[in-house]
Protein backbone atom coordinates (compact mmCIF):
# COMPACT_ATOMS: atom_id res chain seq x y z
CA UNK A 1 0.00 0.00 0.00
CA UNK A 2 2.55 2.68 0.69
CA UNK A 3 4.39 1.85 -2.64
CA UNK A 4 1.21 2.90 -4.62
CA UNK A 5 0.44 6.11 -2.15
CA UNK A 6 3.68 7.44 -3.27
CA UNK A 7 2.85 7.19 -7.10
CA UNK A 8 0.12 8.98 -6.20
CA UNK A 9 0.94 12.58 -6.39
CA UNK A 10 -0.45 15.19 -9.24
CA UNK A 11 1.50 16.41 -12.14
CA UNK A 12 0.79 19.25 -14.48
CA UNK A 13 2.39 18.41 -18.00
CA UNK A 14 2.78 22.11 -19.62
CA UNK A 15 4.28 21.50 -23.47
CA UNK A 16 6.08 23.45 -25.48
CA UNK A 17 4.53 25.68 -28.02
CA UNK A 18 4.13 23.32 -31.19
CA UNK A 19 2.33 21.01 -29.14
CA UNK A 20 4.86 18.00 -27.64
CA UNK A 21 4.00 16.35 -24.87
CA UNK A 22 6.38 15.22 -22.07
CA UNK A 23 6.49 11.65 -21.56
CA UNK A 24 9.16 11.72 -18.81
CA UNK A 25 7.19 10.69 -14.80
CA UNK A 26 10.17 11.39 -12.78
CA UNK A 27 9.92 7.79 -11.58
CA UNK A 28 12.70 6.61 -9.26
CA UNK A 29 10.28 4.43 -7.02
CA UNK A 30 12.95 1.73 -6.83
CA UNK A 31 16.39 3.85 -6.90
CA UNK A 32 17.86 4.17 -3.16
CA UNK A 33 18.58 8.04 -1.49
CA UNK A 34 22.10 8.43 -1.59
CA UNK A 35 24.07 10.81 0.11
CA UNK A 36 27.11 13.21 0.57
CA UNK A 37 29.13 13.60 3.53
CA UNK A 38 27.58 17.36 4.74
CA UNK A 39 30.25 20.08 3.93
CA UNK A 40 30.74 23.61 5.95
CA UNK A 41 29.41 26.35 3.91
CA UNK A 42 29.90 29.15 6.78
CA UNK A 43 29.89 28.86 10.61
CA UNK A 44 27.41 26.40 11.57
CA UNK A 45 25.95 26.37 8.14
CA UNK A 46 26.30 23.09 6.31
CA UNK A 47 25.18 21.90 2.68
CA UNK A 48 23.49 18.67 2.39
CA UNK A 49 23.48 16.91 -1.20
CA UNK A 50 20.53 13.62 -1.62
CA UNK A 51 20.53 11.91 -5.04
CA UNK A 52 19.04 9.14 -6.83
CA UNK A 53 20.70 7.00 -9.31
CA UNK A 54 18.94 4.96 -12.11
CA UNK A 55 21.67 3.55 -13.18
CA UNK A 56 19.82 1.42 -16.13
CA UNK A 57 18.29 4.66 -18.04
CA UNK A 58 21.54 6.39 -17.39
CA UNK A 59 19.04 9.40 -15.11
CA UNK A 60 19.70 11.07 -12.11
CA UNK A 61 17.73 13.09 -9.55
CA UNK A 62 20.09 15.82 -7.27
CA UNK A 63 19.02 18.27 -4.33
CA UNK A 64 21.10 20.28 -2.28
CA UNK A 65 19.99 22.94 0.83
CA UNK A 66 21.84 24.58 3.17
CA UNK A 67 21.52 24.75 6.81
CA UNK A 68 22.82 25.02 10.21
CA UNK A 69 19.89 22.15 11.24
CA UNK A 70 21.73 18.94 12.24
CA UNK A 71 19.13 17.05 10.08
CA UNK A 72 20.50 13.49 9.56
CA UNK A 73 20.79 13.10 13.43
CA UNK A 74 17.81 15.33 15.47
CA UNK A 75 14.29 14.15 15.46
CA UNK A 76 12.29 16.76 13.48
CA UNK A 77 10.71 18.66 10.57
CA UNK A 78 12.99 20.78 8.78
CA UNK A 79 12.17 23.35 6.35
CA UNK A 80 10.98 24.66 4.04
CA UNK A 81 13.85 24.87 2.32
CA UNK A 82 13.08 27.25 -0.55
CA UNK A 83 14.39 26.87 -4.03
CA UNK A 84 14.79 29.69 -6.29
CA UNK A 85 16.81 29.81 -9.59
CA UNK A 86 20.70 30.00 -8.72
CA UNK A 87 20.21 30.01 -4.56
CA UNK A 88 21.34 27.68 -2.53
CA UNK A 89 18.72 25.15 -2.66
CA UNK A 90 18.51 23.43 -5.95
CA UNK A 91 16.96 20.45 -7.13
CA UNK A 92 17.98 18.82 -10.80
CA UNK A 93 16.89 15.35 -12.95
CA UNK A 94 19.72 14.86 -15.27
CA UNK A 95 19.93 12.51 -18.15
CA UNK A 96 23.82 11.12 -19.00
CA UNK A 97 25.43 9.07 -22.00
CA UNK A 98 26.29 6.73 -19.06
CA UNK A 99 25.94 5.04 -15.55
CA UNK A 100 26.65 8.54 -13.23
CA UNK A 101 27.65 5.67 -10.21
CA UNK A 102 27.80 6.16 -6.78
CA UNK A 103 30.39 8.99 -6.99
CA UNK A 104 29.55 11.35 -9.29
CA UNK A 105 27.64 13.83 -7.32
CA UNK A 106 29.99 13.68 -3.75
CA UNK A 107 33.42 15.11 -5.94
CA UNK A 108 34.82 18.36 -4.89
CA UNK A 109 35.63 18.67 -8.82
CA UNK A 110 32.64 17.35 -11.35
CA UNK A 111 33.96 14.41 -13.27
CA UNK A 112 33.98 14.71 -16.88
CA UNK A 113 32.31 11.63 -18.07
CA UNK A 114 29.60 10.64 -18.03
CA UNK A 115 28.33 13.47 -20.09
CA UNK A 116 25.14 15.33 -19.23
CA UNK A 117 22.52 14.98 -22.47
CA UNK A 118 19.44 16.76 -20.46
CA UNK A 119 18.49 18.63 -17.35
CA UNK A 120 15.55 19.87 -15.91
CA UNK A 121 16.15 22.33 -13.44
CA UNK A 122 13.57 23.15 -10.76
CA UNK A 123 12.62 27.06 -10.47
CA UNK A 124 10.75 27.10 -7.40
CA UNK A 125 9.56 24.48 -4.48
CA UNK A 126 9.65 24.01 -0.85
CA UNK A 127 12.47 21.08 -0.12
CA UNK A 128 11.19 19.34 3.53
CA UNK A 129 12.99 16.96 5.53
CA UNK A 130 11.61 14.98 8.34
CA UNK A 131 14.05 13.13 10.51
CA UNK A 132 12.28 10.09 12.09
CA UNK A 133 12.35 8.68 15.42
CA UNK A 134 15.57 6.56 15.46
CA UNK A 135 15.86 2.63 15.72
CA UNK A 136 18.77 1.67 18.56
CA UNK A 137 19.87 -1.57 18.68
CA UNK A 138 21.84 -3.30 21.72
CA UNK A 139 22.48 -6.52 19.19
CA UNK A 140 22.11 -8.76 22.00
CA UNK A 141 19.23 -10.71 19.98
CA UNK A 142 16.72 -9.80 22.00
CA UNK A 143 14.13 -7.90 20.02
CA UNK A 144 12.91 -4.27 22.05
CA UNK A 145 9.07 -5.38 22.41
CA UNK A 146 10.58 -8.46 24.39
CA UNK A 147 12.82 -6.54 26.49
CA UNK A 148 9.82 -4.03 28.22
CA UNK A 149 10.42 -1.51 25.82
CA UNK A 150 7.49 1.14 26.66
CA UNK A 151 5.60 2.62 23.39
CA UNK A 152 4.16 5.92 23.48
CA UNK A 153 2.48 7.14 20.18
CA UNK A 154 5.07 4.59 18.12
CA UNK A 155 7.73 5.81 19.59
CA UNK A 156 10.37 3.95 22.72
CA UNK A 157 10.35 6.08 25.76
CA UNK A 158 13.42 5.29 27.37
CA UNK A 159 12.65 6.22 31.09
CA UNK A 160 9.31 4.70 31.01
CA UNK A 161 10.53 1.43 29.81
CA UNK A 162 12.13 -1.66 31.63
CA UNK A 163 15.57 -1.22 33.40
CA UNK A 164 16.33 -4.68 35.06
CA UNK A 165 19.56 -3.90 36.20
CA UNK A 166 18.90 -0.03 36.92
CA UNK A 167 21.83 1.13 35.89
CA UNK A 168 20.47 3.98 33.64
CA UNK A 169 20.11 2.20 30.56
CA UNK A 170 17.05 0.03 29.82
CA UNK A 171 16.82 -3.11 28.70
CA UNK A 172 16.51 -3.11 25.24
CA UNK A 173 19.49 -1.26 24.61
CA UNK A 174 21.61 -2.61 27.31
CA UNK A 175 24.17 -4.91 26.12
CA UNK A 176 24.02 -6.35 29.56
CA UNK A 177 20.63 -6.55 31.29
CA UNK A 178 21.11 -7.88 34.78
CA UNK A 179 24.64 -6.21 35.12
CA UNK A 180 26.97 -8.90 35.76
CA UNK A 181 29.28 -8.12 33.31
CA UNK A 182 28.45 -11.25 31.27
CA UNK A 183 26.87 -9.70 27.93
CA UNK A 184 23.35 -10.88 27.28
CA UNK A 185 24.03 -12.08 24.17
CA UNK A 186 26.63 -14.63 25.88
CA UNK A 187 23.46 -16.01 28.58
CA UNK A 188 21.88 -18.72 26.75
CA UNK A 189 19.09 -16.80 25.62
CA UNK A 190 16.12 -18.68 23.35
CA UNK A 191 13.54 -16.91 21.70
CA UNK A 192 10.47 -18.04 20.60
CA UNK A 193 9.15 -17.71 16.68
CA UNK A 194 7.14 -14.45 17.73
CA UNK A 195 10.31 -12.93 19.57
CA UNK A 196 9.57 -13.23 22.76
CA UNK A 197 12.09 -15.04 25.46
CA UNK A 198 11.48 -18.58 25.85
CA UNK A 199 12.19 -18.48 29.71
CA UNK A 200 11.73 -22.25 30.27
CA UNK A 201 14.16 -23.05 27.25
CA UNK A 202 16.51 -20.36 28.21
CA UNK A 203 19.54 -20.99 30.35
CA UNK A 204 19.09 -21.20 33.41
CA UNK A 205 22.08 -22.63 35.34
CA UNK A 206 20.89 -22.43 39.02
CA UNK A 207 17.52 -23.51 37.93
CA UNK A 208 15.91 -20.74 40.12
CA UNK A 209 13.48 -19.77 37.37
CA UNK A 210 15.27 -16.80 36.75
CA UNK A 211 17.08 -17.14 33.42
CA UNK A 212 20.74 -16.37 33.13
CA UNK A 213 20.45 -13.02 31.35
CA UNK A 214 18.46 -11.97 34.40
CA UNK A 215 20.28 -13.49 37.22
CA UNK A 216 22.96 -11.72 39.37
CA UNK A 217 24.06 -14.63 40.71
CA UNK A 218 23.74 -17.53 37.77
CA UNK A 219 25.32 -20.31 40.00
CA UNK A 220 23.19 -19.34 43.17
CA UNK A 221 26.08 -19.57 45.12
CA UNK A 222 26.21 -16.86 46.91
CA UNK A 223 28.32 -14.70 45.15
CA UNK A 224 27.24 -12.02 42.50
CA UNK A 225 28.58 -12.85 38.89
CA UNK A 226 30.13 -9.41 38.86
CA UNK A 227 32.63 -10.53 41.57
CA UNK A 228 33.10 -13.76 40.74
CA UNK A 229 35.42 -12.41 38.14
CA UNK A 230 38.97 -12.98 40.51
CA UNK A 231 41.09 -11.43 37.58
CA UNK A 232 39.09 -7.79 37.86
CA UNK A 233 39.20 -7.18 33.54
CA UNK A 234 35.61 -7.22 33.59
CA UNK A 235 34.54 -10.26 32.08
CA UNK A 236 33.37 -13.27 33.90
CA UNK A 237 33.52 -15.89 31.45
CA UNK A 238 37.35 -15.78 31.54
CA UNK A 239 37.77 -16.40 34.90
CA UNK A 240 38.10 -20.55 35.67
CA UNK A 241 38.87 -22.63 38.17
CA UNK A 242 41.48 -25.40 38.17
CA UNK A 243 39.95 -28.58 36.74
CA UNK A 244 37.06 -27.13 36.15
CA UNK A 245 35.63 -26.48 32.40
CA UNK A 246 32.89 -23.57 33.04
CA UNK A 247 33.09 -20.36 34.39
CA UNK A 248 33.63 -19.69 38.13
CA UNK A 249 30.29 -18.02 37.94
CA UNK A 250 28.14 -20.67 36.61
CA UNK A 251 30.20 -23.02 39.15
CA UNK A 252 28.41 -23.64 41.88
CA UNK A 253 31.35 -25.59 43.91
CA UNK A 254 33.51 -21.88 43.02
CA UNK A 255 33.02 -19.33 44.89
CA UNK A 256 35.96 -17.53 45.04
CA UNK A 257 35.30 -13.30 45.06
CA UNK A 258 37.16 -10.45 43.61
CA UNK A 259 38.70 -8.86 46.56
CA UNK A 260 37.73 -5.71 46.55
CA UNK A 261 34.25 -6.09 45.12
CA UNK A 262 33.77 -5.16 41.59
CA UNK A 263 32.22 -2.06 41.56
CA UNK A 264 32.58 -1.00 37.27
CA UNK A 265 30.13 -1.71 34.46
CA UNK A 266 31.87 -2.57 31.10
CA UNK A 267 31.60 -0.43 28.42
CA UNK A 268 27.95 -0.40 26.85
CA UNK A 269 27.45 -0.17 22.90
CA UNK A 270 24.75 0.17 20.80
CA UNK A 271 24.01 0.98 17.11
CA UNK A 272 22.01 4.14 15.52
CA UNK A 273 19.87 4.32 12.55
CA UNK A 274 18.05 7.79 11.55
CA UNK A 275 15.86 7.58 8.70
CA UNK A 276 15.10 11.06 6.85
CA UNK A 277 12.08 11.57 4.66
CA UNK A 278 12.67 14.14 1.76
CA UNK A 279 9.79 15.83 -0.32
CA UNK A 280 9.34 18.65 -2.22
CA UNK A 281 6.34 20.72 -2.37
CA UNK A 282 5.30 22.99 -5.47
CA UNK A 283 7.88 22.13 -7.86
CA UNK A 284 7.99 23.83 -10.76
CA UNK A 285 10.64 21.80 -12.89
CA UNK A 286 11.99 23.20 -16.93
CA UNK A 287 14.29 22.59 -19.40
CA UNK A 288 14.87 25.11 -22.67
CA UNK A 289 11.17 23.81 -24.12
CA UNK A 290 9.23 22.62 -21.24
CA UNK A 291 7.67 22.64 -17.69
CA UNK A 292 6.37 19.89 -15.15
CA UNK A 293 5.17 20.79 -12.02
CA UNK A 294 4.05 18.53 -8.93
CA UNK A 295 1.99 19.94 -6.00
CA UNK A 296 4.01 17.22 -4.10
CA UNK A 297 6.82 14.84 -4.93
CA UNK A 298 7.82 12.59 -2.66
CA UNK A 299 11.74 12.47 -3.50
CA UNK A 300 12.38 9.56 -0.84
CA UNK A 301 13.56 8.13 2.28
CA UNK A 302 17.34 8.00 2.87
CA UNK A 303 18.67 5.51 5.50
CA UNK A 304 21.36 6.65 7.43
CA UNK A 305 24.03 3.88 8.05
CA UNK A 306 24.36 2.71 11.52
CA UNK A 307 26.84 4.30 13.89
CA UNK A 308 28.22 2.93 17.26
CA UNK A 309 27.86 5.05 20.30
CA UNK A 310 29.35 3.88 23.47
CA UNK A 311 29.33 4.66 27.07
CA UNK A 312 30.24 3.16 30.28
CA UNK A 313 27.08 3.83 32.93
CA UNK A 314 27.00 4.16 36.57
CA UNK A 315 27.59 1.37 38.99
CA UNK A 316 25.02 2.91 41.25
CA UNK A 317 22.17 5.37 41.63
CA UNK A 318 20.25 6.87 38.88
CA UNK A 319 21.36 8.45 35.76
CA UNK A 320 23.39 6.16 33.41
CA UNK A 321 24.53 6.34 29.48
CA UNK A 322 21.59 8.93 27.22
CA UNK A 323 23.28 7.98 23.93
CA UNK A 324 22.33 11.22 21.88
Amino acid sequence: MKKLLYLIFPIILIGCDDGDIITNDFDFEDASVEACDPTLVSGSVYNYVFYKNENTNFESLVLQFATPEDVLNLEGDYGPFPITPNGPNTFEYRKFNAAPGTNYYCNSIPPSFPSVTEVYTAMAGGIYITTEPRTDDDNDGIPATAEGAVFIDGVIDPISSQDSDGDGIPDYLDIDDDGDNVPTAQEGVVLNTDGSVNIAASRDTDGDGIPDYLDTDDDGDGVLSINEDTNRDLDPTNDIAIGSSIPNYRDFSVSSSANPIIVQYREHSIQRITQLRISITNLSLQNELEEIVFETYPFGDFLKEAIELSCTPPFTGSGGCIFQ
